[in-house]
């Protein structure tokens, strides 16, 4: 009976060890996690410039970090500068569980060099209470003066940010940047009718030979461009009596592009329009209408306007 008494309780206390074996690596594993998503959470951050970005006129370098008494900021390996620091930040509460986080400085992009081999890229960095935690590297642009004055100038970037809007931006003397101005929202339609014409024949003189004085045969021609959710057609009705009509395909509107406000549709070939071999690379932005052969010859050129 004592055996088996002294047997019940080495197993009871395997059973008991074994308890508190799991129990203590539950908790260091979940010790280890909470010390890793800690570590892994930034205390400082710089945003402005970001990298890969091109900076221009006067803007900020800015950021926020949870802890520093002093953020100073290297360009290019130079002295550190001092930054405004510990500004409203509500975003890094989080983070930080504080929000007095925010710094920035004031600089003139236009005092860095451009114009030597490589100039072009730069570097930022931050330090906290004089230890970096955060760098960016860079590209800037300028007029190649530190700060231009007497100019004025405006342009409005059509279907911007959506299509029909126009964002007029202008150019601000006191940012020595172009800065949004009025942002129109449904101000046209870019569906409608163009009026203009189509050339064709081989324009690349690599695509030779022809006689350099050769005049390329010119149809001019009443071109419809009609929209139906994403994708675009082209009709076109010409002078002598022709017609063209090219089947729906879907278009790239201009936020997706980095173009000029113009919406890219790229046509194949179709049987009824033979005057376009290789289709057919159209760009429209509601008030010009502008389009090309995707061939290396150029064997088609169209152009049009509202």
């Amino acid at each position: 009976m004592t055996r088996r008494v002294e047997i019940g309780a080495v197993i009871i206390g395997w059973i008991v060890a074994a308890i508190l074996a799991a129990a203590i690596f539950a908790a260091t594993i979940f010790a280890t996690a909470a010390l890793a998503a800690t570590a892994a959470e930034p205390q400082g951050v710089l945003e402005v410039p970001a990298p890969g970005s091109v900076q221009s006129g006067i803007g900020a370098i800015s950021g926020w970090h949870c802890s520093a008494g002093r953020i100073d900021i290297s360009i290019d390996g130079g002295p550190p500068q001092p930054a405004g620091a510990h500004t409203s930040r509500l975003d890094t509460q989080g983070v930080c569980g504080r929000t007095d986080t925010g710094f920035a400085l004031l600089f003139n992009w236009n005092t860095l060099p451009i114009h030597c081999f490589g100039c072009r890229f730069h570097r930022v960095v931050a330090l906290a209470d004089g230890v970096a935690f955060a760098d960016s590297q860079f590209e800037a642009e300028n007029y190649g003066t530190e700060f231009l004055t007497g100019k004025s100038a405006g342009y409005d970037l059509l279907n911007f940010p959506e299509i029909g809007d126009i964002a007029t931006l202008r150019w601000d003397e006191t940012m020595q940047n172009f800065a949004l101005y009025v942002a129109a929202k449904n101000q046209f339609g870019v569906a409608g009718t163009y009026y203009g014409a189509l050339q064709t024949g081989a324009q690349n003189p690599a695509c030779g030979p022809f006689p350099p004085n050769r005049v390329l045969p010119v149809r001019h021609a009443t071109f419809v461009v009609t929209i139906a959710g994403n994708l675009l057609s082209l009709s076109a009705q010409y002078a002598d009596g022709g017609a063209c009509q090219l089947p729906a395909v879907a278009f790239d509107a201009p936020a997706g592009t980095l173009s000029d406000g113009y919406l890219h549709a790229r046509f194949g070939a179709a049987a009824a329009c033979p005057e376009l071999p290789q289709g057919l690379d159209l760009r429209v932005n509601g008030r010009r209408l502008a389009g090309d052969s995707p061939d290396n010859c150029a064997t088609a050129h169209v152009i049009g306007a509202k």
